[in-house]
């Protein structure tokens, strides 16, 4: 409203309108203002205008609004401008303002123009650039011809199968030209070999199999070598040389482009269509990256390598957009194959090679005794081979480069100790490192010469934690490590404690001093033990019955598939009774709802993804730190196209403590993840250390949790009896056979234990009694039946009943 307005106060002392704009700046809403009304402010100080500027940039919104009002900023350095356009370019909303807005930028270079393309592209904005391709000046007609093809498509997710894959295919040099050729040759092999009376039948279906992309189970390359091998030795000497050079050709072109294919398919399968619309935009733009950044030459040796399906593998969004980059720069260095060679060989260390040189830039003595890359080439081969540890590595050497407290010399002295290290004692030192880096500890680490110890930097980890949680010691680093920094979120520890600092210091001591203990009791190997000791709660609840505390906490995993419905639930999810479930919650005001979740509210069969999209839009502006724009993200899930492989999932009634402490991180929805808002996952403690709490949960064959409900043991006032409570399921969106199943292993559960299950939810019957929660070990709780945070004992009103207890007693 005051820049809006700004004319209106009658300001004309220039200085004090451009102190205005620096306070206004400080506000969490001054860079929209500034961005659109800059020019009202009349500030003549080139200076302090980019100063301005930059600041905007770096604001989520701010940044759309200075792209399309670059203008009145009045820039006319090109080398202030491109600077500007990369800090706008971090943002998404930026990225996309940009592309539809860059010819207001007046950009001279082409090169610098194509450069901005591909950042663009990294921020999921593909289609924007696609919709905009003429005003980037690519030279390359046919490039340009293809990419415009796609201007169409406003999302990969929901194309079929083999339009999603023509997409892909459509940047590569030569695809269509070989593709027809190769299907053509296979039908020539087929009129030979029934000319000669040979049958083949079987190993030329797998050839036109493999070759027919749309194909739904295409063979393995392995599969496909077997039968080209035996035609090939079938047919030698019985027809022309041409031929036999064209049978030996399938198999070249075969292995080209297998990597890339083998990507594509692993994302048409893929079930969480948020992280593969993700995943189909960075493959999209990398194959773009390359095809223009490289010449038709280079492009073909990178077909060589297994490239595509090597940055798959590492998992990581940002470190393969990384890597995309550094793989081009080091490729505009190379000239000739033999160059091209000696820098992939070791193939297995390719990347970890290009993520040295970045490292090596910073001075000339890092890795002046090349210790570590001889480590790389010859020591870590089967390290490199993982692209979980692999990813470690990468992401670690990523955060030295780009922390501002290390210098070239502490580089060469990391890498120096990295290279004595064997597989085990690397990956335990990169998680330590990596933790130090995110609390930002990493300067104070001096390297002992003298000292044979393998595990320096995991004591100045512990040294770390015991400075930010008094009276903390770690004895058992090899437990610590296992816990905290194995595969399952190695960072969550780190981002967790970090977020205490947001707390007001009251807040702050009670969950430092909680933090103490669960992190002691981990170290001790007690953590089972003592969740289920010293509570008033807990007291009270096992002295009601003899025998509780033995059957509460007996943990229990079973196949999913023994408890799955034997028909599909096919009930209707209900879009107006989850929202209003969530702004119960208190995950967005009443008075703040946008007009298209309003609108959505009234008329539910309107539900699709892109109204999801709208509500999100409109979110963003009013209210971009709301817990609801998780939820969205959770709701985006109803619309995942494809039925997960069930064989490999198992249902549990787990006390784990990484099942609880990560209980809100690894499903959707839920405010009790490890890096959201400080003020709900203060609570998750309460989850983790009250031995009241236990989680039924749905996991993977790799351990994270794919739907869970915390199983809560209460208390029956009224009826002076325990009972067991079975709380919402998260991620809310779990399909609903899914839930069904957690249910009747939950009701099996309560059986065992003899005790009538409890929920919320209007199903069984009303249950006739005063549920009760005494106070627990931890400061905080969260309860969704009771409605939130609580510091003290609590009661569940109006829960209904499940199940009646077994009648065998104990």
């Amino acid at each position: 409203a005051l820049g809006e307005n700004l004319e209106a106060f009658g300001f004309v002392d220039p200085e004090f309108l451009q102190e205005l704009a620096l306070e206004v700046i400080k506000n969490s809403y001054g860079p929209r203002t500034l961005a659109q009304y800059i020019d009202k402010f009349r500030i003549t100080d080139q200076e302090v205008k980019q100063e301005l500027a930059i600041e905007v940039a770096k604001n989520w919104y701010g940044a759309k609004l200075l792209a399309e009002n670059i203008e009145k900023f009045g820039f006319e350095d090109q080398g202030f401008l491109k600077k500007l356009a990369l800090e706008i370019v971090k943002q998404s909303y930026g990225a996309e303002a940009l592309a539809k807005n860059i010819e207001k930028f007046r950009f001279e270079d082409r090169e610098f123009k194509h450069k901005l393309a591909f950042e663009i592209m990294k921020r999921d904005q593909i289609v924007t650039v696609a919709e905009n391709i003429e005003k980037f000046e690519f030279d390359n007609s046919d490039v340009m011809e293809d990419l415009s093809k796609f201007r169409g498509i406003k999302k990969f997710t929901g194309l079929n199968k083999e339009t999603t894959i023509g997409l892909m295919k459509s940047p590569l040099w030569d695809w269509w030209q070989i593709s027809e050729k190769s299907l053509a040759v296979i039908d020539t092999i087929n009129s030979f070999c029934t000319e000669l009376g040979i049958d083949l039948t079987d190993h030329i279906q797998v050839l036109e199999r493999y070759f027919k992309y749309s194909e739904e189970y295409r063979p393995t390359l392995k599969k496909f070598v077997k039968s080209q091998n035996i035609i090939f030795n079938a047919l030698k000497g019985k027809k022309s040389r041409a031929l036999n050079r064209n049978i030996m050709n399938l198999r070249k072109i075969a292995e080209k482009y297998d990597s890339l294919i083998y990507v594509i398919e692993n994302l048409v399968k893929m079930e969480n269509d948020e992280l593969q619309e993700k995943l189909f935009q960075w493959m999209y733009s990398t194959v773009w990256i390359l095809t223009l950044g490289l010449s038709q030459e280079k492009y073909e040796w990178v077909h060589k390598i297994n490239f595509f399906k090597r940055l798959y593998q590492l998992r990581d969004m940002d470190l393969r957009y990384s890597l995309v980059d550094k793989f081009v720069s080091q490729m505009k260095t190379i000239h000739t194959e033999e160059e091209f060679l000696n820098f992939i060989t070791p193939r297995h260390a390719m990347f970890a090679k290009l993520a040295l040189n970045d490292l090596k830039r910073k001075g000339p003595e890092v890795d002046k005794d090349r210790s570590f890359e001889e480590s790389l080439r010859c020591r870590w081969k089967s390290f490199l081979r993982d692209g979980n540890k692999l990813t470690r590595l990468l992401t670690c050497l990523q955060q030295l480069d780009q922390s501002a407290h290390v210098t070239s010399e502490k580089i060469s002295e990391y890498l120096s100790y990295f290279s004595k290290l064997s597989d085990k004692e690397l990956l335990h030192e990169l998680n330590s490192l990596s933790a130090l880096l995110i609390l930002e500890k990493e300067e104070e680490i001096s390297f002992d010469v003298s000292n044979k110890s393998k595990k320096q930097i995991s004591e100045y980890l512990n040294q770390a934690f015991e400075e930010l949680i008094p009276g903390l010691t770690i004895n058992d680093q090899e437990r610590f490590q296992k816990v905290f920094f194995g595969d399952r979120h190695p960072e969550a520890l780190c981002v967790y404690l970090a977020g205490f600092q947001m707390l007001p210091d009251d807040d702050r001591e009670k969950m430092i001093e909680v933090m103490r203990l669960f992190i002691t009791d981990i170290d001790q190997g007690q953590f089972k033990v003592n969740r289920y000791i010293g509570s008033e709660h807990l007291d009270k609840v096992f002295d009601s019955r003899a025998g509780l505390k033995e059957k509460w906490i007996e943990s229990r995993s079973e196949p999913l598939d023994s408890y799955l419905p034997k028909q599909p639930a096919d009930e209707e999810f209900k879009i107006v009774d989850y929202l209003k479930m969530k702004i119960s919650d208190g995950h967005l005001p009443m008075g703040a709802l946008p007009e298209a979740l309003v609108s959505l509210m009234k008329h539910p069969e309107t539900f699709s993804k892109e109204v999801l999209k709208t509500i999100e839009a409109e979110l963003r502006k009013s209210h971009p730190r709301s817990e609801f724009l998780h939820d969205l993200q959770e709701l985006k899930q109803r619309f995942k196209s494809e039925d997960r492989i069930t064989e490999d999932l198992t249902i549990v009634n787990s006390d784990d403590p990484l099942d609880l402490f990560l209980c809100g991180t690894e499903v959707g929805g839920s405010c009790q993840r490890v890096g959201g808002s400080v003020g709900m996952n203060k609570c998750l403690m309460g989850y983790v250390v009250d031995g009241k709490h236990r989680i039924i949960a749905i996991k993977d064959s790799s351990g994270q949790i794919v739907g869970r409900a915390i199983f809560r043991l209460l208390y029956d006032e009224k009826n002076h009896t325990p009972v067991l409570f079975y709380e919402r399921v998260y991620p809310g969106t779990l399909k609903d056979e899914y839930k069904e199943a957690m249910k009747a292993f939950a009701l099996d559960c309560a059986k065992d234990i003899g005790l009538d299950l409890l929920s919320i939810t209007r199903s069984g019957t009303c249950y006739d009694g005063v549920v009760k929660s005494y106070n627990g070990k931890a400061p905080y709780e969260y309860c969704d039946s009771s409605r939130g945070v609580h510091n003290e004992g609590y009661k569940i009103v109006g829960s209904y009943l499940l199940s009646a207890r077994s009648s065998c007693e104990f």
